[in-house]
């Protein structure tokens, strides 16, 4: 078995300055954990989209997985997660055409990407 990442390394960059303005770690604790509840709502939506069929109608699919991925981003940004924003800002200019040949693969490392992030910040706060 492999020892390589399935996302690039940098995907899963942290900004610990960004907690570190927080008065003390029960209260970053308390923002990554209100982060991860409101993250697996999210990955939920994004899921269902796994499945599309070829043909299906991909830009109304593509808009609202946009719309699902850019609220991720904006609070991955609040807790520091800067690896992971920077990976959803890199899906940005995707082909939408394809989307049901990529889409699945990208969720998972998606995924991948907000559980590992969230579990070392966790991690590092403790």
């Amino acid at each position: 078995m492999s020892d390589e990442l399935p996302i690039p390394e940098r995907f899963l960059a942290i900004d610990v300055g960004v907690l570190a303005e927080l008065e003390d770690n029960d209260s970053a604790l308390e923002l990554v954990q209100m982060y991860d509840d409101e993250t697996k709502a999210v990955l939920k939506q994004l899921e269902t989209y796994t499945t599309l069929a070829e043909g299906a109608q991909m830009q109304t699919a593509w808009t609202s997985i946009w719309a699902f991925l850019h609220k991720l981003k904006g609070s991955s940004l609040s807790i520091g997660l800067s690896g992971v924003a920077e990976f959803i800002e890199s899906l940005r200019s995707c082909d939408t055409s394809t989307l049901p040949e990529w889409y699945p693969r990208v969720f998972e490392q998606l995924k991948y990407a907000v559980e590992t992030s969230v579990h070392n910040i966790m991690k590092s706060l403790q």
